[in-house]
């Protein structure tokens, strides 16, 4: 009896003692150190990214992914960037390795404009909130289309968010206020 007490506490030590995973230091990449971030707004979501090539150094960094971009023209954007975002979008791109993941930079202080636009386009067409291949993630002055139903785990992760609005906002989960009155960045996407 003995010998399987010490048996199950040596395997209990050796299971409390062994060191965790390594942390993928690009889950820290948008958190300036030593700056707190705003409480909300898309200040909160992290350090704004203005370039398509550092937009896709995040996304290669996260999933391994994305080391050729290939830039979108304006049609392009317009037919595979989100319903009411195009208009907001100053560069975008494309991974051309993996599965072409979106890479798309706002217009410098228009985000709240994207989030209004894009909630108008859900409003008008509610089966866009459960599309996952049209279903961004912002950030900071930037927004992630995942392509791959692997990689939004590891985009949010990092800390890029839904954008979550009105009653869909009940349930329990990690979410900052937007910039939009009635909803909130969250690290769930909408189901229905």
């Amino acid at each position: 009896m003995r010998c399987w007490v010490l048996v199950v506490l040596t395997v209990l030590l050796a299971a409390c003692s062994a060191e965790p995973p390594p942390r993928n230091p690009w889950y820290d990449h948008l958190r300036p150190s030593g700056t707190p971030l705003p409480k909300q707004g898309s200040g909160s979501l992290g350090l704004a990214l203005t370039e398509v090539p550092k937009l896709a150094a995040l996304a290669d960094g996260l999933t391994g992914r994305c080391r050729g971009v290939r830039t979108l023209n304006r049609e392009q954007v317009s037919r595979l960037v989100p319903p009411g975002v195009p208009e907001e979008v100053a560069a975008a791109g494309a991974c051309q390795d993996g599965h072409g993941d979106l890479l798309v930079v706002l217009v410098k202080d228009r985000t709240p404009q994207v989030q209004r636009r894009y909630l108008d386009a859900l409003v008008r067409n509610r089966t866009l909130w459960a599309r996952d291949d049209r279903m961004p993630l912002f950030g900071n002055g930037f927004l992630l289309v995942s392509a791959n139903p692997a990689n939004p785990r590891q985009y949010l992760l990092a800390g890029l968010r839904y954008l979550r609005c009105g009653e869909d906002i009940g349930r329990p989960m990690v979410r900052t206020p937007a910039d939009l009155d009635g909803c909130v960045f969250a690290d769930e996407r909408l189901t229905q």
